[in-house]
């Protein structure tokens, strides 16, 4: 009988309903972006120069939809919603996007 491979989905189904191996599948993680690990060196950079970080961020969709989630949110939100990251980064500070960048990572 030839039985074909499961998919990486049956897989996690499999291994959430099995009490002896662990809840997910972990897999190894994907390297990181070289826009990841510049925007790392920027955020510790005592000279920060917002406009390069804004750029860098603009390039990971997932850090800018994160970025501005966080500033509009009830927390950091204003009378208007902040609509380009530039805006969302002078609302929420740079210590908030780079715990979203952490929290990304993670």
């Amino acid at each position: 009988m030839n039985r074909a491979k499961p998919n990486h989905y049956e897989d996690l189904l499999r291994s959430s309903n099995d009490t002896t191996s662990p809840a997910v599948n972990v897999e190894s993680p994907q390297p990181e972006s070289p826009v990841v690990t510049e925007l790392l060196a920027a955020f510790s950079n005592p000279d920060l120069d917002l406009d390069h970080i804004v750029e860098l961020i603009a390039c990971e969709p997932r850090l800018s939809t994160e970025i501005l989630r966080r500033s509009n949110s009830v927390r950091f939100g204003g009378k208007a919603p902040a609509t380009d990251i530039f805006a969302a980064i002078s609302r929420i500070g740079i210590s908030e996007a780079q715990n979203a960048l952490v929290a990304l990572r993670a």
